[in-house]
């Protein structure tokens, strides 16, 4: 079975120590991915679904006064309604989006990792990812400063949103032959953008392999 998007769901904050929310996994072979963004000179401390430690994937610091953006990844989490829970150093605006898929290999993850921000006028910010496996789902989340509306471009499918200014999406459909991904999400604004994004990759379960047809043991 090809990787498939299962749910999406937000969970934001202001001013606050962490931020605590439902989402719902179903399916086998899961995966549940979590992006989010701190405002300045936050760090996150745990990272959990149902109790259980979600692993830091990437990051990148967005803005000049070290606004922050973060992706932290399970495998096989905890099917049904459980918690999500970020608890973060000092009490920052807390914005994020988790989303789980199913048929995702259940090792190796990431399969591949990158960042990027940028501190100056721009109307978009594009990431660029080459998976390392055949049939790879490429994942990212995007932030862009307070006063953005962010909307992502052709080629990259909209998750969810957070507020007006975070956006969780991914490559939609499997990338395959393997090839650079390129994901772009558009800002709205006439004032300076500073922004940020961590993409990162998965393979499915189910990779398929080359049979030799004429054995003679087949």
């Amino acid at each position: 079975m090809p990787i498939a998007f299962d749910a999406s769901t937000v969970g934001t904050a202001a001013s606050a120590g962490s931020v605590q929310y439902s989402h719902t996994v179903t399916g086998s072979d899961t995966l549940l991915l979590l992006g989010f963004m701190l405002s300045a000179n936050s760090n996150p401390g745990t990272v959990q679904y149902n109790g259980v430690n979600m692993s830091l994937l990437g990051s990148v610091a967005a803005r000049a006064d070290n606004t922050g953006v973060w992706m932290y990844g399970l495998l096989n989490p905890t099917t049904g309604a459980n918690n999500v829970l970020v608890s973060v150093t000092g009490a920052p605006i807390i914005r994020t989006i988790v989303a789980s898929y199913t048929d995702v290999l259940q090792s190796g993850l990431p399969d591949a990792v990158g960042s990027l921000s940028n501190q100056g006028t721009i109307t978009s910010l594009s990431g660029t990812l080459t998976p390392v496996l055949d049939n790879c789902f490429v994942a990212q989340f995007n932030y862009g400063n307070t006063d953005v509306s962010i909307a992502a471009a052709a080629g990259a499918t909209s998750r969810n949103t957070a507020d007006i200014n975070c956006i969780f999406m991914d490559s939609g459909t499997a990338v395959t032959p393997v090839a650079a991904k390129v994901e772009t999400a558009n800002y709205t604004n006439n004032s300076t953008i500073e922004a940020g994004l961590v993409m990162a990759s998965f393979a499915p379960a189910f990779r398929g392999r080359n049979l030799d047809l004429t054995s003679k043991y087949w």
